[in-house]
C-alpha cells in the first residue's frame, strides 16, 4: 500500500511539473513481462534514450548460511536485469545508462557476499559498456545506505552507533541528477555515501608537522577579485582557513571551534616578487578526547632568515561534544537610514571585486556598532584554487572584516585600515554561499 502511494505520488509530481509519464510494471529479469507495455510507450513518447537500472534484492546472512538460490536471486536481479533492459532497447540510441551499484561491492560487507559480488560485476560492466559504446554516458553509482527504503529504524540506529553516515533522500536525488552532467562522461564509477565507520582519530603523543605549498597566482583565480592598488593580495582569512582546516584534516572526528591570537606579520602579495614556496608549521600543544590545541604559522624561507607571514592558535573540539550555537538578536538604534551595500563597492569605500562583494545593506551604523545584512556570493570551486571553502567560508569571513573597515572609515576621518590581530573567533556552524546573514560589530573600547 505504501509503495503504491509513493508511485502514484511520483507520477502526479511529474505530471504537475509538465512532464508526461507512463508507468509499466514487470519483472526486470523477464522481458516478456514488460515488453508490450514498453513498445506501446515508445510509440507514444518516442525512442528510449536513457536507462536507470536500480533494481535489487537482499538475502543478508553469513556465507555459510546462504543457499544457492540466495546467490542466484541476488545476482539475477542485478546482472540478468541489466542484460534484459539493454536487450529491450536499441543500445546505440542510448544517451545515458545509469547503474545502481553499492559500496558493498566496492568495500565488501559482512553478510552480503552475494550482494557485493553482483554489484562489483555491475560496476565493472559499466567500464566495459562505456568502452564499447563511447557515445553512451555510462555510470555505476556505488551507493551507501540511504536514510529511507531498505534501512529500517532499527538498522538506522545500528548504523549511527557504528558511526556510519547515511545518504539523505534529497541529497542523494541531487547527486543522481548530477551524474547526467556530460562533464563526467568518462567517469564510469562513482561512490556516493559510505558503509564504513566514520574516521576515528588516534591521539598518541604530541606531534609537529611541516607542510609545503607552492603558491601561484594562476592557481588561484579568486585572488583577482582581491586587489589592493591593483595588486592581488591573499586575504588574511584564507591564510587562517589554511591553518585551521589543515589541523582539522589531521583529526577528522574533531572540528575547528576556536581560532585565537591571529596575527598578520607580512602579507602575501602577488606582485611578481613573491616567493614560490610557503610553509605551514603545525605544533600540537595539547590533546585529549575532548579538545586538541595547535600553534600554527605560515612562513617563507630566505637566504638567511625565514619570513613569518601569519600565526594563529587553533582549537579543535570532538564532534561528539561540539557546543551548540548561542542565540543572538541584533538591536538597531532606529536612528540610521538603511544604506544599500553595493554603493560601498562603487564609491571607493571598499576595494573588493564581485567574489567578495557580500555586504547587501548597512542596517545600522553608530559610534557603538555597525549592523550589516550580508550574503556570500557563490564562487565556483574551480575559481577557489588552493583555498577551497570547507569548514570556513572564507568569502563570508572576509565580508565581516569589511564591516570593520566601513565603521573605521566613518568614525576615524576616512581611515582605511584592517585589523592586524584578532584575539578570538569561534565557529559553531558553517556559513553556506547564498545565505543571507546579519553581522553585528560593536565597539567596546576606542583610542585615538
Amino acid at each position: 500500500m505504501i509503495s503504491k502511494k509513493e508511485i502514484e505520488g511520483t507520477l502526479s509530481a511529474i505530471q504537475n511539473l509538465g512532464g508526461e509519464v507512463i508507468y509499466i510494471q514487470g519483472d526486470v529479469t523477464d522481458m516478456a513481462s514488460f515488453n508490450q507495455g514498453l513498445i506501446a510507450a515508445s510509440k507514444k513518447l518516442g525512442k528510449v534514450t536513457g536507462i536507470i537500472h536500480g533494481a535489487g534484492i537482499l538475502a543478508d546472512k553469513y556465507i555459510q548460511n546462504k543457499t544457492e538460490r540466495d546467490f542466484e536471486d541476488v545476482l539475477s536481479v542485478k546482472l540478468d536485469g541489466l542484460m534484459t533492459l539493454i536487450s529491450a532497447v536499441n543500445i546505440h540510441q542510448l544517451d545515458h545508462l545509469i547503474l545502481f551499484s553499492s559500496v558493498a561491492g566496492f568495500y565488501g560487507n559482512v553478510g552480503q557476499t552475494d550482494y557485493a559480488i553482483s554489484n562489483e560485476i555491475l560496476s565493472k560492466a559499466a567500464y566495459l559498456i562505456g568502452a564499447n559504446h563511447p557515445n553512451t554516458q555510462v555510470t555505476a553509482i556505488n551507493w551507501g545506505a540511504w536514510d529511507s527504503g531498505m534501512v529500517s529504524g532499527e538498522l538506522k540506529a545500528q548504523f549511527e552507533k557504528a558511526g556510519i553516515s547515511l545518504v539523505n533522500s534529497e541529497g542523494g536525488a541531487a547527486m543522481l541528477v548530477n551524474e547526467f552532467n556530460i562533464d563526467y562522461i568518462n567517469q564510469h564509477q562513482v561512490i556516493i555515501g559510505s558503509t564504513l565507520p566514520t574516521a576515528v582519530s588516534h591521539l598518541g603523543d604530541l606531534k609537529s608537522y611541516r607542510i609545503q605549498r607552492k603558491l601561484k597566482l594562476e592557481y588561484n583565480p579568486f585572488l583577482n577579485h582581491h586587489k589592493i592598488q591593483n595588486i592581488p593580495v591573499l586575504p588574511v582569512v584564507n591564510a587562517v582557513a589554511w591553518m585551521a582546516q589543515s589541523c582539522e584534516r589531521l583529526y577528522p572526528d574533531y572540528a575547528v571551534f576556536k581560532i585565537e591570537n591571529t596575527s598578520l606579520f607580512k602579507g602575501i602579495i602577488f606582485d611578481g616578487k613573491e616567493k614560490e614556496n610557503y610553509f605551514l608549521e603545525i605544533r600540537e600543544l595539547k590533546k585529549d578526547e575532548e579538545i586538541i590545541v595547535f600553534e600554527t604559522k605560515v612562513y617563507s624561507e630566505g637566504k638567511k632568515l625565514q619570513t613569518n607571514h601569519y600565526r594563529a592558535t587553533i582549537t579543535l573540539v570532538s564532534r561528539k561534544s561540539f557546543p551548540s550555537p548561542p542565540k543572538f538578536i541584533h538591536q538597531l538604534s532606529e536612528t540610521y537610514e538603511t544604506l544599500e551595500g553595493h554603493l560601498l563597492y562603487q564609491d571607493g569605500s571598499l576595494f573588493h571585486a564581485p567574489y567578495f562583494q557580500g555586504i547587501k545593506q548597512i542596517l545600522d551604523c553608530t559610534e557603538k556598532q555597525i549592523v550589516l545584512s550580508c550574503e556570500a556570493t557563490e564562487v565556483p570551486l574551480s575559481e577557489q584554487g588552493q583555498f577551497p571553502t570547507d569548514c570556513i567560508n572564507t568569502f563570508f569571513a572576509d565580508i565581516q572584516y569589511q564591516g570593520m573597515l566601513v565603521w573605521v572609515q566613518k568614525y576615524y576621518d576616512g581611515a582605511k585600515s584592517l585589523p592586524l590581530q584578532t584575539d578570538c573567533a569561534m565557529l559553531y556552524l558553517p556559513v553556506p554561499f547564498g545565505k543571507n546573514c546579519s553581522f553585528t560589530l560593536r565597539s567596546e573600547k576606542q583610542t585615538k
